[in-house]
């Protein structure tokens, strides 16, 4: 779908701020592990959707723009105010070092989300269908642990995280998992680490 003129006006490298953390609120997001290169489910089931949106494309994945949902807000500086602009963010599954997977994460970012009905809405029937995914990690001590041994680094602070079918095959036969958010730092030692359990990772991406 084609920009409208207010996403225009912001451009590429705005719309990459969306997908970071916020400082003082936390926005509803969904953590799931697939299969990286194969279509992201989660993408396309927002894709689905009767919600009209318009897409931006970025190396980490989608940014989904309801801009018909609702009064756009940009920040002084021009990148989008996320928590008063109705925006779905989808880091899609990627390689890291070679034989890392990264955990994918969907994004509703309006805090709170209440303030765009339609897109909480959207957020609860999502969930409804994201349930049906088996659960693989849950930071609950009675919570789901079968699989904490190949979610590595940061990647059980961000739970809980739910699997689709080929990451739950990939699981069963030893693939790791980490965080998106690893740094070459955090790669590096994980290298390391994964080395003496003769898992070799690459030195680089």
């Amino acid at each position: 779908m084609a920009l409208d003129r207010r996403e225009a006006i912001v451009g590429v490298s705005h719309f990459c701020r969306v997908s970071m953390p916020m400082k003082k609120s936390v926005p509803a997001y969904s953590m799931f592990v697939e299969a990286p290169g194969a279509p992201c489910s989660a993408l396309q089931w927002l894709r689905d959707q009767d919600l009209s949106h318009n897409e931006q494309v970025f190396d980490w994945g989608v940014t989904l723009n309801f801009s018909r949902l609702g009064e756009w807000h940009l920040n002084s500086d021009g990148s989008i105010d996320s928590e008063r602009s109705p925006v779905v963010t989808v880091h899609v599954p990627q390689v890291r070092r070679g034989v890392l997977w990264t955990v994918g994460e969907v994004r509703f970012c309006p805090v709170p989300l209440s303030q765009f009905p339609d897109l909480d809405r959207l957020r609860r029937s999502f969930l409804r269908w994201f349930k049906k995914c088996p659960l693989i990690y849950d930071h609950h001590p009675a919570g789901e642990h079968e699989f904490d041994y190949y979610l590595e680094g940061s990647a059980k602070n961000w739970g809980p995280i739910r699997a689709f079918p080929s990451a739950l095959a990939a699981l069963k036969s030893g693939q790791y998992f980490i965080s998106r958010h690893e740094t070459n730092g955090s790669l590096e030692t994980l290298r390391r680490t994964l080395a003496l359990r003769g898992v070799i990772c690459s030195d680089q991406d």
